[in-house]
């Protein structure tokens, strides 16, 4: 059954909701996070009309070859074991040159986001045909959250003329519909991921995005799958930091002589630790994180947040066995290290004053992104109810462009931000409304269907 905001999403798009997106594809290591995560399904059908299920996601490939060892599929009740390769389009088996690679010889399934007119076939060095899956584009908008036509520029739009006349009541309801439809779609993606690799393996990995920020959501979200944490809890601490530094590849053998002198012997324990790890965890240089520094503050330089990740790796044991919220998030907000209490970076000089390694506002991002959403698969209404007591957090951009658009020049805007629930509407939205119409607002019918529903 629709709920409310299904409806109103269906009645203004109806004749193009299923449209093929037009929005450009994330990279491949975006997308192959997706679907070692089970975002996309274990369910498919091949190309040639084959009924496929993925039972085995198997591990990420650290090396040259395929994206994924050892999985297993079954092929029309043909249980399957090998690798899986992860491509944009068909062609790309060909250009990439995989057809002549013995190392692609145990492949048992090729995925693909695109359709190609023009009809190929993924065969192997050995001549074997491997099953195609081509992963349809309402699916991948599903999942990635893309809207189906280019952004538009975030100006006031016609709908907050509708918005501005509605009564504070019929906005907060709306507001509520918006929300609860965002938490919906996040448990959802909570579950499948839980489904896949277990209770405490989600946990890790939410975490680990948390910590990412904006600007490395995606590769602390895959670090945290190369590095499951069920094995990782069971290292030493120091083993843990190390590995987790090493494999982000942020460890050199000579960067203790750039360091300052109470640094140095830390840091050549650091590499001395790694090396012993290095064989098993390192990857090829092709498959190496790229790490985005723009824009980041010193206190959110990635190398802080993977040390937030070691140490939380370190207790996990006991995080593990927390359920209240309010216990988690002191036990987050009062995580330590000695070194990382008063460096910015592996290299940064002492500072000053003492460095929180995880602040109130990024736990609570794990809260309302993560948190609560896991815990609505269980009690829909009370993780609601949990959910509206949460203050908003500090007005992002986003959240303010998006409110603007909605409600115009409102006297009254600042009562829809002043909890974190309001600021996740805003942004459902903006994502499924006014990122939808490449037209501009001219031909866009959320503003009359709006109209009306605010006239009811």
């Amino acid at each position: 059954m629709l709920s409310p905001y299904e409806i109103l999403l269906r009645d203004c798009f109806q004749a193009s909701l299923h449209e093929a997106h037009y929005s450009p594809l994330p990279d491949e290591m975006a997308l192959q996070a997706h679907w070692f995560a089970g975002h996309f399904g274990k369910q498919f059908v091949s190309e040639d009309g084959q009924n496929i299920t993925l039972t085995q996601p198997g591990f990420w490939n650290k090396s040259a070859g395929p994206d994924f060892l050892n999985c297993g599929i079954s092929i029309d009740g043909e249980t399957r074991t090998g690798d899986i390769e992860i491509d944009l389009t068909p062609k790309h088996w060909i250009l990439h040159g995989h057809g002549q690679n013995v190392r692609f010889n145990q492949v048992i399934l090729h995925v693909c986001f695109e359709e190609e007119t023009r009809k190929s076939f993924t065969q192997t060095q050995d001549d074997s045909f491997v099953p195609r899956v081509i992963i349809p584009p309402h699916k991948i908008q599903e999942v990635l959250l893309l809207p189906t036509h280019p952004t538009l520029s975030a100006l006031p739009g016609r709908c907050s003329t509708p918005l501005t006349n509605a009564s504070p009541e019929r906005i907060h309801t709306l507001l509520q519909l918006a929300a609860r439809h965002r938490m919906k779609r996040k448990a959802k993606l909570a579950s499948i991921l839980e489904d896949t690799h277990g209770r405490q393996q989600a946990r890790w990995v939410q975490l680990a995005e948390t910590l990412g920020y904006k600007h490395n959501t995606l590769n602390f979200h895959i670090l945290a799958q190369r590095l499951p944490i069920q094995s990782l809890c069971q290292l030493e601490p120091l083993e843990i930091q190390s590995i987790i530094y090493g494999t982000a590849g942020l460890l050199h053998p000579d960067m203790h002589t750039k360091a300052e002198h109470s640094s140095k012997s830390w840091l050549e324990t650091m590499w001395s630790t790694w090396w012993q790890h290095r064989q098993q965890y390192e990857c090829s240089e092709e498959r190496q994180l790229k790490w985005n520094l723009s824009g980041t503050r010193p206190v959110n330089h990635p190398q802080r947040r993977l040390a937030a990740l070691s140490v939380l790796a370190a207790r996990w044991k006991e995080f593990n066995q927390l359920q209240d919220i309010k216990e988690i998030i002191t036990f987050l907000t009062s995580l330590e290290d000695p070194f990382w209490n008063y460096h910015y970076t592996l290299l940064s000089k002492t500072s000053s004053r003492k460095l929180a390694l995880l602040g109130k506002s990024r736990v609570g991002e794990f809260v309302v992104n993560h948190l609560i959403p896991n815990k609505s698969l269980q009690s829909e209404e009370q993780s609601w109810e949990m959910y509206q007591k949460i203050q908003a957090p500090v007005l992002s951009e986003k959240v303010n462009r998006a409110s603007q658009r909605l409600l115009g020049k409102r006297e009254d805007t600042s009562l829809f931000l002043k909890k974190a629930w309001q600021h996740q509407a805003f942004l459902q939205l903006f994502q499924d409304f006014c990122l939808e119409h490449v037209e501009g607002c001219e031909n866009c019918p959320f503003p009359e269907r709006l109209k009306e529903w605010a006239d009811e």
